[in-house]
């Protein structure tokens, strides 16, 4: 398989997380100046970032799912989704906690209008605001890892 597997890839994945981890806390008992806190902003949000994507992306798929399925059994899968959005906002939330950068408020405001269409039984318009959450998840991930990179972080 060219690239490795999929196990192949999970332990590198969570190899870079593991590294990061310990190089904050390397910084942070170092360097009390303000790189600390974008550091570890950019490191909270590149993380948090990273797994939110991947939520979000889940939900997408799972509204496709839901939209093929029998009427009978659409009901149970929008409760599905809405659970899966439930918990891709708590860690928005918790992103915009712990890297006290305002830029996640607006990310909550679209996830949030996109778990209003899903309460609205109208799940196929909150596709196209997952894709506005995710866009802008995206920018804000580019962004703590340009800034990672930059403070050499990793390579």
């Amino acid at each position: 398989m060219k690239g490795g597997g999929w196990k192949e890839k999970t332990l590198i994945k969570h190899n870079f997380y593991a590294k990061l981890t310990i190089r904050l806390a390397q910084i942070q008992t170092t360097d009390k100046g303000t790189r600390t806190m974008e550091t570890k902003q950019a490191i909270i949000s590149f993380s948090q970032g990273e797994k939110i994507k991947g939520g979000l992306i889940w939900c997408s798929q799972c509204i496709q799912v839901a939209l093929n399925l029998p009427q009978a059994e659409q009901a149970g899968a929008v409760k599905v989704i809405q659970g899966l959005v439930s918990m891709i906002a708590n860690e928005v939330r918790l992103a915009r906690r712990a890297s006290q950068d305002p830029v996640w408020s607006e990310v909550d405001k679209i996830l949030h209008t996109a778990g209003v269409m899903v309460e609205s039984g109208v799940i196929e318009e909150a596709t196209y605001h997952f894709t506005q959450t995710l866009s802008q998840v995206n920018r804000i991930s580019q962004k703590a890892m340009t800034h990672l990179v930059d403070n050499g972080m990793f390579a």
